[in-house]
């Protein structure tokens, strides 16, 4: 069963709080295309020292019945696709952005149909943390302090998250599916397969349903997965949670725009119990902090009242 008073077994190292970005200072900068429209509000600037990357495509809001497609047209652009976890939003686009930004904007927000609207701009995230193995085994379990430190790293004896008495309960994470949201999973590796759920997984870089890493670089959710889930199966190491599931939601592998986040943290929002992410804005010298996307926002604010069946 799952509930509200559902048990988790997490490290405070690997399993930040949800985006934990979301929460830092924002210094407001004008945005490079405010929202507008009818259900506006007010305007979220985006805040980084890093310029985005504008793309070619809007995010638009559309009154209840209004026809994608046939609005694009007569505007002269696209209708690439609706935005799944938000009704009545689209993305639609316009191959002339980078010069006529202030214009597309302007025609958008007076067409009776048109709610809200926003240019989407690419971002790319960065991976948060260092896990202290690439892999891990279970004839190694001694060596993860994290889960039991008796001083052989040479720290304080105790220093660890304490998860055996969770663990002497009989709590493993049975029934609970975290979203590792991050830069892919080797998901057919012996101590993730076990786990794993395809079913509830997706790459929103390629946008297919295969989240396997590409390249060497793409190590990070692997590892976040097996800190979080890896199976106790007397191959490899063991997880804080190992009988928990995970989906793999690959994002940070490539910039991403606020509706390509928007959909991988809302993605199956009945079925995911976590999202994790262990990303941000990139660390530097120039702080690069910025503002969640609108679309994000209001997603996250959708998860929090509907996700889950409206457990949240």
């Amino acid at each position: 069963m799952r509930g509200p008073g559902r048990h988790i077994i997490i490290t405070a190292g690997v399993f930040l709080t949800l985006c934990n970005w979301l929460a830092l200072d924002e210094a407001p900068l004008p945005s490079i295309a405010g929202r507008t429209g009818p259900d506006a509000g007010q305007a979220t600037a985006l805040t980084t020292t890093i310029n985005p990357a504008p793309t070619s495509l809007w995010a638009v809001k559309l009154a209840p019945g209004a026809d994608p497609a046939r609005v694009a047209d007569r505007l002269g652009g696209e209708y690439v696709r609706a935005i799944t976890v938000l009704d009545q939003h689209v993305l639609f686009r316009f191959p002339d952005t980078p010069a006529s930004v202030s214009n597309i904007a302007q025609m958008l927000a007076v067409q009776p149909e048109v709610r809200w609207q926003e240019l989407q701009v690419a971002r790319q995230m960065h991976r948060r943390g260092r896990p202290a193995y690439n892999r891990f085994s279970d004839p190694l379990f001694p060596s993860q302090w994290h889960l039991l430190n008796s001083g052989q790293s040479g720290g304080a004896n105790g220093e660890d998250i304490n998860v055996f008495p969770v663990w002497d309960e009989g709590l493993f994470g049975g029934g609970v599916v975290v979203g590792v949201v991050d830069d892919g999973m080797q998901f057919n590796h012996p101590d993730l397969a076990v786990n794993y759920r395809s079913d509830l997984s997706r790459d929103f870089n390629g946008g297919d349903l295969n989240p396997s890493p590409t390249d060497t670089k793409q190590y990070h959710g692997t590892a976040v997965a097996g800190l979080i889930a890896a199976r106790d199966n007397g191959l490899f190491g063991t997880g804080v949670a190992p009988r928990s599931a995970t989906a793999a939601l690959r994002l940070i592998a490539q910039p991403t725009t606020d509706a390509q986040e928007a959909e991988a943290l809302g993605f199956k929002r009945d079925e995911i119990d976590i999202y994790n992410c262990s990303w941000g804005p990139e660390d530097s010298d120039q702080v690069a902090y910025h503002a969640s996307g609108s679309l994000l926002q209001d997603t996250l604010q959708q998860c929090v009242r509907l996700g889950r069946g409206g457990l949240g």
